[in-house]
């Protein structure tokens, strides 16, 4: 009989996969939203500096 608690080995690498490509995704939106805040501060800097 099995362990109703062992884990499946493919099951388990495959939710590691795709808990893995979540996170890269997470990342990727996280970093690019930080970018346009960088962008956009350094705009108004120079905004203010010309006005």
């Amino acid at each position: 009989m099995s362990n109703p608690d062992e884990v499946d080995p493919r099951q388990f690498l495959e939710r590691m996969r795709t808990m893995s490509e979540q996170r890269d995704q997470e990342d990727a939106t996280r970093i690019k939203k930080l970018e346009e805040e960088l962008i956009q501060g350094r705009s108004e800097r120079l905004a203010r500096r010309a006005g």
